[in-house]
């Protein structure tokens, strides 16, 4: 049931791009994630009420192996909550774990697509977009950080 919306087609490109052939320059990767948000700004919310079917479970520890040997230079980051101002508030971020996390919701809204409905695709693209939109916006500050970095070399 391989639906021709263009979340899907989004969504698709991204997990290609991130998983299949060469990996992407850091450049390329900050763009990829862009073209996602971008998607999601212009999807439009749908609810499937027929749903009663669960993706499969994805090997997280094997994604993540497969997204360091493709990204060997990534690695840990400093990350604050924007809202708390106290210092305990100071945390590490990771590199990997959020492209992890960003491809695992990506691959069940790609599911959900092609083997629910486009509006349950939908639906989960938008609402699962509170923990992939921050892994994406804090992966893009961090790799804006490498980008100037190297600019600068």
């Amino acid at each position: 049931m391989a639906q021709s919306s263009s979340s899907a087609a989004s969504i698709r490109q991204f997990l290609t791009t991130i998983l299949k052939g060469d990996p992407p320059t850091n450049s390329d990767l900050v763009c990829a994630l862009d073209e996602l948000v971008s998607a999601y700004h212009n999807t439009p919310d749908s609810f499937d009420e027929l749903n009663d079917k669960e993706a499969p479970a994805t090997d997280y520890d094997r994604l993540s192996a497969l997204l360091a040997k493709r990204f060997p230079d990534f690695g840990f980051y400093a990350v604050a909550d924007p809202l708390d101002m106290r210092l305990e508030a100071l945390g590490v971020g990771d590199a990997i774990d959020d492209l992890a996390d960003i491809v695992l919701d990506m691959q069940e809204t790609l599911w959900r697509y092609e083997n629910v409905s486009e509006a349950d695709g939908n639906w989960y693209f938008r609402f699962s977009y509170y923990h992939w939109g921050v892994h994406i916006r804090s992966l893009s500050l961090y790799l804006c950080h490498l980008l100037h970095r190297q600019a600068q070399d």
